[in-house]
């Protein structure tokens, strides 16, 4: 996936409107969101069964942020 997805386009594009933290607790960093959304999109999974997943499977672990 890192070859055919433009993760900095992306990112550049979603930055202007991702929180900056100013309120409340401190977001999660953008790349490691969309990685995260991705992820849940391609595989079908609910918030809590992709958790699930990520702390369950090396490989979604893996896909995180380079």
């Amino acid at each position: 996936m890192e070859e055919i997805i433009p993760w900095a386009s992306l990112l550049a594009v979603l930055e202007p409107f991702y929180p900056k933290g100013e309120r409340g607790r401190p977001p999660i960093g953008l790349e490691r969101m969309l990685r995260i959304y991705f992820l849940q999109q391609w595989y079908g999974l609910a918030d809590e069964a992709l958790e699930d997943a990520i702390y369950d499977s090396q490989a979604m672990r893996g896909f995180g942020p380079h």
